[in-house]
């Protein structure tokens, strides 16, 4: 399976939509988490920066792989003989 225009071009708009999901899931997840803060809290803040951190290596690399794979393979079945038939 070589690398046509549609697979290109799914693969380019899963890397769009899984940008477009990182940054959304992380405002929502740090806004959700600090809420309730004060600003003279830091020490509450760094804990909170701690415990994001697996959460945001599982939310980049479901963004930025996952996302592509699928739109890699999405675009090489839309392909004209992508698919067996």
């Amino acid at each position: 399976m070589g690398l046509s225009s549609a697979s290109a071009n799914g693969a380019l708009v899963g890397l769009v939509v899984g940008a477009l999901n990182y940054v959304l899931a992380l405002s929502v997840v740090a806004r959700v988490g600090t809420r309730g803060l004060s600003e003279d809290e830091s020490v509450a803040r760094r804990d909170f920066a701690r415990r994001m951190l697996p959460i945001k290596r599982v939310l980049m690399a479901t963004s930025f792989l996952v996302f592509p794979l699928v739109g890699y393979a999405a675009g090489a079945m839309m392909s004209p003989g992508g698919v067996a038939r």
